[in-house]
């Protein structure tokens, strides 16, 4: 009598613990397969993602500035990092307003179109100028990618950053240190000139372009009356078709604080080069 009584309880347990098994398998093997089956069909030339899937890369969210303050127009670069597996994901960055500042895709707006690269995958870093006002700001993080059960597309809840500063330049406008693009670079399209001033009030800037390895020398003020107002410029298509091929292109800053009295003309610390193939 005792030994059947026993044996019906192993026989419930055992169904308990196989149907246990059954409910946390069966989704996780159905995960192995959700790219080749229901992604691969759109997404052709991408590699397979895991963190791609809400399930995998839309959880554990964390963000996190890379300074604690900055100076109005410096480069913010934010880290994104999450997920529970592997793979390229997409990520918008979004300022105080919720207004989206930067996004974190491969180079077709959908996936890493073949590349493998690991810059699209946990953790991805997204640059945006910090807020020309002084004050004390906020932004926010969202994941945006395929959500499980489905084909539709979407965002995680956005999660924020630590809280940074802007704070008021109090020095004078003496040095501009290049930043981007690398001495030395061979961008594929129109690049984006970035550099760093020490200081200033109300800065203006023009960037100036001269074939290697003297000219004839072309600037953004002198040729266009552009006076630049933040700490970045990208050339505009016209212009870089205009480059010939093979050629190599010094360039730098100039920059002045327009509060001054009088106003004091300051050239980059360096003059760097970059390669159109």
């Amino acid at each position: 009598m005792r030994i059947k009584i026993m044996t019906k309880s192993h026989r419930w347990l055992g169904i308990i613990l196989l149907g246990l098994v059954m409910l946390s398998s069966g989704p996780a093997a159905a995960k192995s397969t959700y790219f080749a089956e229901d992604c691969a069909s759109c997404h052709t030339d991408d590699t397979q993602t895991c963190d791609g899937c809400h399930h995998h890369g839309g959880v554990n969210h964390q963000a996190f500035t890379d300074l604690a303050s900055y100076l109005p127009g410096e480069d913010v670069i934010v880290s994104f990092n999450g997920g529970t597996e592997s793979g390229w994901i997409r990520a918008i960055l979004y300022d105080d307003q919720g207004i989206e500042i930067a996004r974190s895709t491969g180079p077709d707006g959908e996936g890493d179109a073949g590349s493998g690269s690991t810059d699209l995958e946990f953790p991805v870093f997204l640059t945006a100028p910090a807020p020309a006002d002084p004050g004390f700001y906020t932004w926010a993080v969202s994941w945006f990618g395929s959500f499980d059960g489905s084909l539709v597309h979407g965002e995680s809840a956005a999660v924020e950053t630590n809280v940074f500063e802007v704070s008021e330049p109090t020095s004078d406008l003496t040095s501009i240190s290049l930043n981007a693009p690398a001495n030395g670079t061979t961008p594929g399209s129109a690049p984006t000139f970035s550099w760093t001033p020490d200081g200033g009030v109300d800065n203006a800037y023009s960037v100036e372009l001269y074939l290697a390895p003297s000219g004839p020398l072309w600037s953004t003020y002198n040729n266009q009356g552009i006076l630049i107002r933040e700490t970045s410029w990208t050339l505009p298509d016209t212009l870089w078709n205009f480059i010939p091929s093979g050629s190599t292109i010094r360039w730098r800053v100039k920059g002045a604080d327009l509060a001054q009295n009088p106003i004091s003309i300051i050239t980059s610390d360096q003059t760097w080069t970059f390669f159109k193939p």
